[in-house]
């Protein structure tokens, strides 16, 4: 990560205003920072006032002497201190406190390596912070895309970077953060417009892969922003909890989550109800679990860990689990990733604040109709609907013709015509009803 993000990154999980050298070491310590210098807290300290200066799509504001906020906690601003910010570092010209024997008079080597050595440093050249760095610090200062030209001129002008240093080069690390970045399904940092000025892509915090596409619509962003932001206002009412109340809050996440059997444990030299029991099956196996509870404002350390693996051979506990609102530090998440030891997850921070989300415990989740404008603009280009071809009309057939066609039954035979007796043939019965032959009377055929 970069110093601002890190920096972001570091004061949304605080959830309460930090300075500059509390957020880099924390930093530091996490691993967040690619990159780190000679002076990583002056260098953090110039990012945080650059985004505090901004004048829109601000994210950080200055509370207080080297206080930094996010602007989303809606604390005053101190515009004395960020003034005062700007304002250039005068350097301590005091005496050394060592006494003078702790000192000793150098003697040069032979060969005037000494003068050499002075004259080496002071040539030595000034480390300069990244190109991304510093194309993001002067796009965020700016209140229109720029060319990397332009770019690359106020570099030059606040000694940011050196003064050979290629409009190429500048263009080229720009387009590979955001390669990088596109590897690593985050969103690209800077955007390329028609007329080749850069840009700050502005917009939510990156959040799950699927989240991240290009192509997801609007409406999965705004719900995956507002799960963020519902997860940071849970974080910091959980910090405001008491044990009791952290205590039952974990028990109604454990509930949700599966487990059953849920009682508090008692151990000496811990708070009560610190150590909790529950069952979980998973598969066809029913496992058992000791849930550790960290109270509030204490850091998740290594010895909360190994002393959890210790209840759990005392409780025949199968895993184990800790649930606390404070972040896990380092060494706590190492020791928990140790392998060949008992399983033990750290549920703290974040990870919990967003459990509770997903387990609707202290929020809700609302549904939100909207209009599928992709439909509708698909809707706008269809064909419009045709009508079935028509079936061909039957051919009218005459009368003499269904006459003929019909056989006629002796049942069915008109009066007056002679009835078909037995063993004459149907052909010359029917031909005989077709011709209408009448019948003679009696006196006639004699």
């Amino acid at each position: 990560m970069t110093f601002h993000e890190a920096g972001l990154e570091i004061l949304e999980r605080a959830g309460r205003p930090l300075s500059s050298q509390e957020i880099t070491t924390r930093a530091i310590q996490e691993g967040l920072l690619s990159h780190v210098g000679q002076i990583p807290e002056q260098t953090m300290r110039e990012r945080l006032a650059a985004l505090a200066r901004r004048s829109r799509n601000r994210r950080v504001v200055v509370v207080g002497p080297d206080q930094f906020a996010l602007t989303d906690w809606g604390l005053a601003e101190d515009p004395a201190a960020l003034e005062k910010l700007d304002a250039p570092e005068i350097l301590d010209e005091s005496p050394p406190r060592r006494g003078r024997e702790r000192h000793p008079a150098t003697v040069p080597p032979r060969g005037g390596r000494t003068e050499a050595k002075e004259s080496f440093g002071r040539h030595r050249r000034k480390r300069l912070p990244p190109l991304t760095e510093v194309a993001f610090e002067i796009l965020g200062e700016s209140h229109r895309p720029l060319t990397p030209e332009e770019i690359l001129t106020r570099a030059r002008e606040r000694e940011l970077v050196s003064e050979e240093l290629p409009v190429e080069t500048l263009s080229n690390a720009i387009a590979e953060e955001n390669r990088r970045r596109a590897e690593a399904g985050r969103r690209p940092a800077f955007s390329f417009t028609e007329g080749g000025s850069i840009e700050v892509v502005e917009g939510p915090a990156e959040g799950a892969p699927e989240e991240r596409r290009a192509g997801a619509p609007r409406w999965q962003q705004q719900a995956a922003e507002s799960r963020r932001n519902a997860a940071k206002l849970l974080r910091r009412r959980v910090a405001e909890l008491d044990f009791g109340g952290l205590e039952r809050m974990a028990g109604m996440l454990l509930e949700r989550s599966g487990y059953r059997d849920v009682r508090p444990m008692r151990r000496p030299a811990a708070p009560e109800g610190a150590l909790l029991i529950a069952r979980r099956k998973l598969g066809v196996c029913d496992y058992r679990f000791a849930v550790r509870i960290a109270p509030s404002g204490a850091e998740v350390t290594r010895e909360d860990v190994q002393q959890l693996r210790r209840d759990m051979v005392a409780q025949g506990a199968h895993a184990g689990l800790v649930i606390g609102p404070a972040e896990a530090g380092r060494e706590a998440k190492a020791e928990a990733q140790q392998i060949g030891l008992p399983l033990v997850t750290l549920m703290c921070a974040d990870a919990l604040a967003e459990e509770l989300v997903l387990r609707q415990i202290g929020a809700q989740i609302v549904e939100i109709s909207q209009v599928d404008e992709g439909f509708w603009k698909a809707l706008r280009r269809s064909p419009p609907l045709r009508a079935p071809p028509a079936e061909p009309e039957a051919v009218p057939v005459r009368p003499a013709e269904t006459a003929a066609a019909e056989p006629v039954l002796p049942s069915a035979a008109a009066p007056g015509t002679a009835p078909a007796l037995e063993g004459t043939d149907s052909s010359t019965v029917e031909t005989a009803a077709a011709e209408e032959v009448p019948i003679p009377e009696s006196g006639e055929a004699e």
